[in-house]
């Protein structure tokens, strides 16, 4: 399967999960509804003139641009895909706060190469005005694994 068919089978599934959500919003209340239903139904448009957009692509025909499956840059996609899964799996055992700290620290230092002090303090600030919003918001952050695992055998 070339990249050209690949992006269409990928499109397409991305249009059936859109009619998914605007069928499954219609058994939301009235008010909650709204916003999935209309933002699916705004995709759903999208979605069916990029499968328009493509097919007229795939029936020209561009043997240069199908000549290659993979994009030059899958490589550096995987790495990024790699640590947003890590750091959902960070949230889910040590907690959103430390998490996002941790996440931002080493994205700032490490991915764009910030100097270490500037890695810091854009941390720091960020992360007081995520706790300065959640308190002035009442918001509670899911626990950790770790903070349940202590509750059970402490």
């Amino acid at each position: 399967m070339d990249k050209a068919i690949s992006q269409l089978v990928f499109t397409i599934i991305m249009l059936m999960f859109f009619i998914f959500a605007a069928i499954e919003a219609t058994q939301f209340k009235e008010l909650a509804s709204y916003f999935p239903l209309y933002l699916s139904l705004v995709a759903i448009v999208l979605m069916v003139i990029e499968i328009i957009r493509q097919v007229i692509n795939l029936k020209k025909g561009n043997e240069e641009e199908r000549a290659e499956l993979l994009h030059p840059h899958i490589g550096a996609a995987l790495i990024y895909s790699g640590i947003l899964i890590l750091y959902a799996v960070m949230v889910y055992v040590i907690g959103m706060v430390l998490a996002s700290v941790i996440y931002v620290f080493a994205f700032l230092y490490f991915i764009a190469k910030t100097k270490l002090w500037k890695a810091i303090l854009i941390t720091a600030i960020l992360i007081g005005a995520v706790i300065g919003f959640a308190d002035l918001m009442n918001l509670y952050w899911p626990k950790s694994l770790i903070n349940i695992l202590t509750v059970i055998f402490v």
